[in-house]
């Protein structure tokens, strides 16, 4: 199983085991076709993303895709950029005809926050501007489509550590 944008090793969880129960409890529900949320909340340093490294090393052991991201403190910050860190490994080593299968129309408005994308895609069609709420809105679905797509041929778990 590959896992991608997770350490490669992670030690056991100290002292963390009824939040692991919880969250793998979430995972047998999700993985029998059930929609799933763990959130993880706690003041800083308390070892919130050592817990979601533990979880998806345990989680990708189990047979789920883990897709992983961050968010960062830095005002100059990407926007979407836990998605686009989580999404992009797989959107890139996917074959093509997958990712256009997954998302449709959609591919091309993936194009905008992953521009390598385009150079994939066999005739690009441009599409009109759109005003930025509508474009938001048609790249929310995308993904959507996306991870849904994935969810349906394997237990998926997103991560998105760090958000603010």
């Amino acid at each position: 199983m590959a896992l991608i944008g997770v350490r490669p090793t992670t030690p056991e969880l100290v002292g963390r085991q009824a939040a692991w129960e919880s969250i793998r409890a979430a995972f047998t529900d999700a993985a029998g076709g059930r929609l799933r949320v763990a959130l993880c909340v706690g003041d800083p340093g308390i070892g919130k993303s050592h817990l979601l490294a533990v979880v998806a090393d345990r989680l990708a052991s189990a047979g789920a895709r883990v897709l992983q991201g961050g968010a960062s403190e830095v005002e100059s910050m990407p926007p979407y950029l836990p998605f686009l860190e989580a999404l992009g490994p797989w959107i890139r080593q996917a074959p093509i005809k997958q990712v256009v299968s997954d998302v449709g129309s959609g591919a091309l408005v993936l194009t905008t926050v992953y521009p390598d994308l385009t150079a994939r895609l066999r005739d690009p069609v441009t599409s009109p501007a759109l005003p930025p709420a509508q474009a938001r809105l048609r790249l929310f679905e995308a993904v959507g489509r996306y991870l849904a797509a994935l969810a349906a041929r394997q237990p998926l778990v997103l991560i998105l550590d760090d958000l603010q």
